[in-house]
């Protein structure tokens, strides 16, 4: 597959996922949830925990908190926004892909 061709198919991939999810999704948490840094973790998704999400600053999301996805990345990445910020996360547990969404811990909120 050329270049041309595989980048193609990724914004294909890309622009299904983001048209399935009607952004911005907003997310709340049943628990609290750290973000952890995910620097000189590239490509390896061993030994993450669970209830735990990676990006590039750490910070805590609280238990009741929300929190808005803004876009999808491929390989399950996105971007969140978490009071009025904007972080990239390595690994959106809620999107396809992914055997254990945690739908326990990270609840999508339906709009009415």
């Amino acid at each position: 597959m050329s270049i041309a061709e595989w980048m193609l198919a990724a914004w294909m991939l890309v622009s299904a996922e983001q048209s399935r999810w009607h952004l911005p999704v907003t997310i709340e948490v049943t628990r609290d949830v750290d973000v952890k840094s995910s620097e000189g973790r590239a490509g390896d998704s061993s030994g993450q925990l669970r209830g735990t999400l990676y990006g590039s600053k750490e910070f805590r999301i609280r238990r009741g908190e929300r929190f808005q996805m803004v876009k999808i990345y491929t390989e399950g990445e996105c971007r969140i926004r978490f009071k009025k910020r904007e972080y990239d996360l390595s690994s959106c547990y809620w999107l396809d892909g992914f055997t254990d969404h945690q739908s326990d811990i990270f609840r999508i909120i339906r709009p009415r």
